[in-house]
């Protein structure tokens, strides 16, 4: 299930777009509408939607200063850009700021719908990809260890430094520094235990 927030000052628009989702979308929850930017911006910071539909003409800030707001600390959030202007200028803005589309009003409500479904597919496909990043990064942690063992092996069998260069890279450890300690005796037999010596 994704989240939708549509944004527009027009009361008309928002009951049209209500009805598109309702009818056309059985994995979208409308988690609420915004009137203007400013409140877009608040309400997006506390429902976290995974889509909005943001206008650009409204009172106050307009919906692609809104847009660039919300990007800054959400900016996983999807847009699709309205407008009633057919202008290049706004939807080179739109794109430049992170908009996935931009739809010029009146719109036929299958392009709209068309976009949204081009969105859930992108946010489907981003979600499977963090699913098999995070099982990669937990198989990667699950033998970190015998990793680590193996090189410190190979440290004290006297491997080289490419070998050791492989070792820091997998375990992510950057040697700016190190020390290393010798102990010198003249009868190697002091190192050695009584089961040793047997």
């Amino acid at each position: 299930m994704y989240n939708i927030m549509i944004v527009d000052d027009e009361p008309i628009e928002r009951e049209a777009f209500r009805l598109l989702i309702k009818n056309n979308f059985n994995n979208l929850l409308l988690v609420t509408e915004a009137q203007n930017g400013f409140e877009a911006i608040d309400l997006s910071a506390s429902l976290k939607p995974d889509i909005i539909v943001m206008d650009i003409k409204m009172p106050g800030i307009n919906g692609l200063d809104a847009t660039s707001e919300i990007k800054k600390k959400s900016p996983y959030v999807k847009f699709i850009i309205l407008s009633a202007y057919n202008q290049f200028d706004y939807a080179q803005q739109a794109l430049k700021i992170g908009a996935e589309d931009f739809i010029v009003k009146p719109t036929k409500m299958q392009a709209l719908a068309d976009s949204i479904n081009n969105i859930i597919d992108k946010l489907k496909d981003e979600q499977n990809k963090r699913q098999i990043h995070s099982v990669l990064k937990n198989k990667v942690e699950d033998i970190k260890p015998f990793v680590e063992n193996d090189m410190i092996y190979s440290i004290i069998s006297g491997c080289g430094e490419d070998e050791l260069r492989r070792f820091a890279e997998f375990l992510e450890i950057s040697f700016k520094s190190c020390y290393c300690m010798v102990i010198l005796s003249e009868n190697a037999s002091d190192f050695l235990t009584n089961e040793d010596r047997k």
